[in-house]
């Protein structure tokens, strides 16, 4: 075979390399990129995109506020996700997410007080929250998953009602830390008869895994 015949017959075998390799580059970044995709475009809606970080990775759906060190987790595809940047002087003090998952409605916050706060002043606040958008809120004196926090982590704070009657009784939570100058919230509601259930498979990691998140910060 002449020198030219090799020379061609590498430059088509080379071709069919860069081809195949092309395709399943394509391939493998459409079937990981909907979740990273569906993430930016919160970040993007949040009006200050600088603040954010998109650590979307396949389909797990995860966006990182950098001055907290907030990790906001979604379930890809749930409508009610969102990106929250409250006003305020400095922009970002105040952020927040939504990330429901089912019938486990979920929303996370990261505040930097000015002047701070302590948890038993930011537990008040939240259990005032809930009383004021569900007037017939009566205390919760149910089993509850008690979720690890990291050791750096300050004594958390808890507090819990049911609300509704009948059939369409939900629990209703708020679980508070601090973390340096940051204090973390979790809002969380679900059907009561699905507490523990929430708990274990969605809520209580969650919370670990933003402590965890905002200390290694």
């Amino acid at each position: 075979m002449s020198w030219k015949a090799i020379a061609a017959a590498l430059l088509i075998a080379t071709a069919g390399s860069q081809t195949v390799q092309a395709r399943t580059w394509d391939e493998s970044q459409s079937e990981q990129s909907a979740a990273w995709r569906e993430a930016q475009a919160l970040i993007d809606g949040a009006g200050a995109p600088e603040l954010f970080e998109n650590l979307s990775v396949g389909n797990d759906m995860k966006i990182r506020h950098k001055a907290s060190g907030l990790v906001c987790v979604y379930s890809p595809g749930e409508r009610s996700n969102s990106l929250l940047l409250f006003p305020g002087s400095p922009q970002g003090d105040d952020v927040g997410c939504n990330a429901d998952s089912g019938n486990i409605y979920m929303t996370v916050y990261a505040t930097r007080y000015q002047p701070a706060i302590s948890v038993d002043e930011a537990i008040e606040s939240a259990a005032n929250g809930i009383r004021s958008r569900f007037p017939d809120a009566r205390p919760y004196s149910g089993p509850v998953l008690v979720p690890d926090v990291p050791d750096s982590v300050g004594e958390p704070g808890y507090v819990a009602f049911l609300v509704g009657q009948g059939d369409r009784t939900l629990y209703a939570h708020a679980r508070v830390a601090k973390v340096g100058e940051w204090m973390f919230k979790q809002r969380m509601s679900t059907p009561e008869a699905m507490v523990v259930g929430a708990e274990a498979l969605i809520s209580a990691g969650r919370w670990r895994d933003v402590l965890e998140a905002a200390t290694a910060r």
